[in-house]
C-alpha cells in the first residue's frame, strides 16, 4: 500500500477471496475497498444462506456492479477487476469503473503501473493469437 512515493506497507493485499471460485481484485483507496469487501461479504453470506450454495462468478459480477452504481454520487473510490471461473469452467474477467459500469473482457489492469503493464499484456495476449494464427 503507497501513497505518491512513500510506501506505507508492505504486507497489505488488495486481493479479497469472494467464493471458492472468484476473487476480487482492486486498486485506490484502501477505507473504500474494505467497506466495498465488508458489504459484498455480508451479501454472499445472506445469499449462500438464503440458497445453500454459492453464488456463481456472473451473479457476483452483478452483484458488484449494482452495488457501485447505488454509490454512484458518493461512490467508491476503487476501481475493481473481478476474477473468476464460469459457469462452464473457464476463467473470466470482468473490469469496473468507479460508478458500476462492467464488461468482461480477456485480461486487464488496474491500478498507478496500468500504463507500463497494459502494453506488455496487449504484447504477450494479442501477439500470442497472431502468431498462431499465421
Amino acid at each position: 500500500m503507497s501513497v505518491g512515493y512513500n510506501i506505507i506497507s508492505r504486507d497489505t493485499s488488495k486481493i479479497f477471496k469472494l467464493t471458492d471460485k472468484c476473487v476480487l481484485v482492486t486498486s485506490g483507496m484502501y477505507a473504500d475497498f474494505l467497506a466495498l469487501q465488508k458489504y459484498l461479504k455480508a451479501r454472499l453470506t445472506m445469499y449462500e444462506f438464503d440458497m445453500e450454495r454459492q453464488p456463481s462468478t456472473e451473479s457476483i459480477a452483478q452483484l458488484l456492479g449494482t452495488t457501485l452504481y447505488q454509490r454512484r454520487f458518493f461512490p467508491y473510490y476503487c476501481f475493481n477487476l473481478l476474477v473468476g471461473l464460469n459457469s462452464e469452467g473457464k476463467g473470466v474477467v470482468y473490469g469496473y469503473d468507479a460508478v458500476g459500469s462492467f464488461e468482461s473482457v480477456k485480461y486487464a489492469s488496474q491500478g498507478s503501473a496500468n500504463a507500463l503493464i497494459t502494453p506488455s499484456m496487449d504484447c504477450v495476449f494479442q501477439g500470442s493469437i497472431y502468431f498462431l494464427l499465421k
